[in-house]
C-alpha cells in the first residue's frame, strides 16, 4: 500500500478561487518515493463544476501524462481532465492501482 498527499491552488480565468487538498491510496508493486507536482486541466464547465462541488475522486494512474519533452503535445483529455505531472524528485517504481481524492475550500 502506498499514499500520498498534497495541497494547492485552483485557478479559473487566471485568477486563483480556491484552496484544494489531495490525499491517493495505491495498492499494488510499489518500491521508493517521490515528489512530485501535478496540474489538471478541465475540458468543460460541468467537470469544474463536479470538481468544485464538493469532494471529488479519479483513478491517477489511469488519467496522469508524465511531463518530458515534448509527452504533452498529444496527451488527450479523458472523463474531462487532462492530468500533467512533473517529477520533482526521487525515483519510484510503481505497478499499482489507486486513485486519488480532493477536497475544494473557495475563499
Amino acid at each position: 500500500m502506498g499514499g500520498a498527499a498534497g495541497k494547492g491552488t485552483l485557478f479559473k480565468g487566471g485568477v486563483s478561487v480556491a484552496d484544494t487538498k489531495m490525499s491517493q491510496l495505491t495498492i499494488g508493486f510499489q518500491a521508493g518515493g517521490q515528489k512530485y507536482a501535478e496540474v489538471i486541466f478541465f475540458e468543460d464547465a460541468e467537470t469544474y463544476k463536479d470538481f468544485v462541488s464538493g469532494n471529488f475522486e479519479f483513478a491517477a494512474q489511469v488519467s496522469a501524462v508524465a511531463l518530458t519533452s515534448g509527452a504533452s503535445a498529444d496527451a488527450a483529455y479523458k472523463d474531462g481532465l487532462l492530468v500533467v505531472t512533473m517529477t520533482i524528485g526521487g525515483l519510484m517504481y510503481e505497478a499499482s492501482l489507486g486513485g486519488q481524492k480532493f477536497k475544494v475550500t473557495p475563499y
